[in-house]
């Protein structure tokens, strides 16, 4: 019997064999908007289809100006500042005209560039893709045969979105669960919000941009200056005067946008839960935003909320010190609960018009170490548990960053 080398190469191939002729149907993993989901569960659910993205390739970048989040700050008329500065306008190359129906492609989210441009806007010269370099992929300098097709720079992706008549005079809000890399978001071609947190959520006010009732157009630039295509996760690159961790090579953006709207001056901006070690404990912390001056305080409701009877299994609240007009500020308390549920979190109101409530499903998690220095070990729940650890930087099939659902049927 001949014996065949395994190489990494040859294993990669045979199982990308295996894989096609199981004879999977890609396009399952990608239904449109329709599909039911389980969240949101504050906000008004922006379609994951019909998006618009076009590729802004004669657009500068290279040498912008980057701010963190602590770095940005939004005035009474909704313009937004980096560092005490009113944030650069970077709109697209040859106007705004050049975002309508007929420009891009149609994409359904979440995905990425490189699902659908990969290779049309490579990396190498005459857009051709290229060999990796070493800091692209650890195994660039023996393993030629992968060719490195992502594309580096400004893509544009948008969609018109409905804000009903009646929300006029109201707060509202875009909220975000990730993008990368950077993203500047507009709104009827104002700027309404930035962030350079790679795949984390964000929102931004969108109050001082909507047209209630009329035509609304969303538009997000983002810009993928670099990336990693491969596990190794400790190397940063440099992006004008500042460094960042490389992360995976792709620009695209999550599904699951909401939009919330907020009529009331003190709206519940966040909500969470931290496990305690004793058991049907937790303590709840809610972040409010105030709008007004005001001397008055705020009277914090929180409860915990079976999601199977709408009962109430347990509860706490109390007055919060006053909010200045802008501020945010966080409180937490304890609450004793009987079961897991969702945490309603809401002030000053009775009863609570749903603009002011917020709610986050919760469960009892608690884990830590015991009997250090005789026998250690690891316990989940109080139950002894033993770690089995994985690379964490595996890429996710169709776009690279995002997972899509798996099967169109849902809870």
């Amino acid at each position: 019997m001949t014996q065949q080398k395994l190489s990494r190469r040859t294993f990669l191939q045979s199982a990308t064999a295996a894989t096609l002729a199981a004879k999977l149907n890609p396009a399952s993993a990608q239904p449109s908007a329709k599909t039911e989901i389980p969240y949101p569960e504050n906000g008004t659910l922006i379609p994951d289809d019909d998006w618009r993205l076009w590729i802004d390739e004669k657009a500068e970048w290279k040498n912008d100006p980057l701010f963190l989040p602590e770095d940005i700050t939004v005035d009474a008329d909704g313009v937004l500042y980096g560092k005490g500065s009113p944030l650069p306008v970077n709109e697209p190359t040859g106007g705004w005209e050049l975002l309508d129906h007929l420009t891009g492609i149609n994409v359904t989210l979440p995905t990425t560039v490189e699902q659908h441009h990969w290779g049309k806007f490579g990396a190498g010269e005459n857009k051709a893709p290229r060999p990796y370099t070493p800091e692209e992929y650890r195994y660039a300098a023996d393993d030629p045969i992968p060719q490195n097709g992502a594309y580096l720079g400004v893509s544009w992706w948008g969609r018109a979105i409905h804000i009903p008549a009646e929300w006029k005079d109201k707060r509202i809000f875009l909220h975000i669960r990730g993008a990368r890399l950077r993203a500047e978001v507009f709104l009827n071609k104002k700027l309404v919000g930035y962030s350079i947190m790679e795949e984390l959520p964000f929102e931004c006010d969108l109050t001082h941009a909507t047209d209630p009732g009329g035509l609304n157009l969303i538009a997000i630039r983002l810009t993928n200056p670099f990336g990693r295509y491969d596990w190794v996760d400790g190397l940063n690159a440099q992006w004008g005067a500042v460094k960042l961790y490389r992360s995976h090579g792709f620009a695209g953006l999550d599904r699951g946008m909401t939009i919330s709207v907020h009529a009331h001056p003190c709206r519940v901006k966040d909500a969470f839960v931290l496990n305690t070690p004793t058991q049907n404990q937790i303590v709840a912390t809610v972040e409010l935003e105030h709008m007004r001056a005001s001397n008055e305080a705020t009277d914090i409701e929180v409860r915990v909320v079976d999601p199977e009877t709408d009962k109430i299994i347990g509860e706490n609240g109390f007055f919060a010190e006053p909010i200045a007009r802008g501020e945010t500020k966080s409180f937490s308390l304890p609450i004793t609960t009987t079961s897991t549920g969702v945490l309603a979190a809401d002030s000053d109101a009775q009863p609570v018009p749903e603009d002011i409530e917020r709610t986050i499903p919760f469960g009892f998690r608690t884990f830590g170490p015991s009997g250090l220095g005789t026998n250690a070990m690891f316990r989940l729940n109080g139950r002894r548990i033993k770690l089995y650890s994985s690379i964490s930087w595996g890429f996710w099939g169709l776009n690279g960053l995002f997972p899509t659902p798996s099967s169109p049927k849902r809870k």
